[in-house]
């Protein structure tokens, strides 16, 4: 719809004189309609006379024409995301990403907002929204959740042009805090869970140390994703919760080679998950997942760390760490005692910033005690060859 010129009309109404003109905004179903909106100008005492009370409507009116602003939709928050936002946007998204945009609208966000106009929400309600989430106990991680759901909804509104201004964009969040930090593996630490671990947790914790797979992405592998005569692992899917997705980079297909020790491992775990010949369909379909359960499914992440992974480490005696904790050991040893470029790590990691793959980089303890010494001896020990070795 074309924004017509308007001069506004002008009447007189409880003593002042009242200008009325037409808005574009946008209606609930997403088409453009017009409203009648006034505004006072003045009391009627405070103008000579009708000229000089139409001589102001008409400021205001050319400001209006020349400045044409954008429509604002005047639909709820909670009719934008069932009639428009979900089907259209959150109903595309990988499985769990569309999780947790649903839950956090439906837990948080829709009790405070879904009866109120997108327009009429502001930073500041926001603000207060995100200090009440904070005084209640919710994490920093999904309070960025939940201040990225909203902000997602109103970018989307200004994608299709409904709206001037994202509210959420410059939202405080809250200050961080760290509930347990994510650790890197010791090399000793590997090496004596690698040698107590039982099958099949063995192949997947050393295939996760040695490639920095993710651990959906290791229990997406199927038989033929491993191509011991190449050396190399193709990486094209994702296991979460039992359920199938791409990989998080995603549209990216990356190979990862496969070094001597993790050949030999993948070798010996091949040959007792192929069907031999003359074996059942069921057999078959078994053995089509490189880790898969005796139904024929991949296996899951929190059952084969919980049920035997778990178990060995406290055992050991080796500290709490995650399966996440892996990858940040494979980027760690690699980046910081391996020496290898950052570029390169990226590639292996399947990070689409190299930003992303240089937080995984721990500062190992044993570099700092080593550099520590170094200074000392400089400092204390000048005639003392400096590597303090």
């Amino acid at each position: 719809m074309i924004r017509r010129y308007q001069k506004g009309s002008m009447r007189k109404k409880n003593g002042n004189y009242v200008l009325r003109y037409r808005e574009d905004f946008i209606k609930p179903d997403g088409t453009r309609g017009r409203q009648q909106c006034s505004t006072i100008l003045c009391p009627i005492s405070g103008f000579r006379g009708k000229k000089d009370a139409r001589r102001a409507a008409d400021e205001i009116m050319r400001e209006l024409n020349q400045n044409t602003p954008i429509p604002q939709a005047s639909i709820t928050l909670g009719d934008f995301w069932d009639r428009h936002f979900k089907p259209n946007i959150v109903d595309r998204m990988k499985r769990n990403t569309r999780q947790m945009y649903q839950d956090r609208w439906r837990k948080q966000i829709a009790p405070a907002f879904s009866s109120d106009r997108m327009r009429n929400v502001t930073t500041l309600d926001l603000d207060r929204f995100m200090a009440q989430l904070q005084q209640q106990g919710y994490s920093w991680q999904t309070r960025v959740h939940i201040r990225n759901v909203v902000s997602k909804m109103y970018s989307t509104a200004q994608k299709w042009k409904w709206l001037a201004e994202n509210p959420a964009k410059w939202v405080d969040v809250g200050q961080r805090k760290i509930v347990r930090k994510q650790r890197a593996l010791s090399v000793e630490e590997v090496q004596l869970l690698a040698e107590h671990l039982d099958e099949p947790a063995r192949t997947a914790f050393i295939l996760a140390v040695t490639t920095g797979l993710r651990i959906g992405e290791i229990l997406g592998l199927q038989l033929e994703d491993v191509d011991l005569s190449a050396g190399t692992i193709t990486v094209q899917r994702s296991v979460s919760r039992g359920q199938v997705d791409t990989t998080k980079t995603e549209g990216s297909n990356r190979q990862v080679p496969v070094p001597p020790v993790l050949m030999e491992v993948l070798s010996l775990h091949l040959k007792n998950v192929r069907p031999l010949p003359g074996t059942s369909p069921t057999q078959r379909l078994v053995a089509n997942w490189l880790f898969s359960s005796m139904a024929g499914t991949p296996l899951s992440d929190r059952n084969l760390f919980n049920r035997h992974v778990y178990p060995v480490s406290k055992r050991l005696g080796i500290p709490h760490f995650s399966w996440h904790s892996l990858r940040h050991t494979f980027s760690t040893l690699g980046g910081n005692e391996g020496t290898i470029p950052s570029l390169v790590m990226k590639q292996l990691l399947g990070h689409s910033k190299l930003s992303t793959t240089e937080k995984y980089m721990h500062q190992l303890e044993s570099q700092q005690r080593e550099a520590m010494t170094k200074i000392e001896n400089l400092i204390w020990f000048p005639k003392k060859k400096a590597s303090g070795l």
